[in-house]
C-alpha cells in the first residue's frame, strides 16, 4: 500500500521515521555537523 513511502525526510540526529502497519522505527544519529559531503 506504500503508506509509508510518502513520509518527511529525517535529516538530523534524533529525528525519527515510524511505520506503524510494518512495525519500524528508524532513527537517525550522529554528531548533526549538518555536512553530508565535501568535494573539490
Amino acid at each position: 500500500d506504500q503508506i509509508c513511502v510518502r513520509t518527511t525526510p529525517a535529516r538530523s540526529p534524533g529525528d525519527q521515521i515510524i511505520c506503524v502497519p510494518n512495525r519500524m522505527v528508524i532513527t537517525v544519529e550522529g554528531k548533526g555537523t549538518g555536512i553530508d559531503a565535501l568535494t573539490q
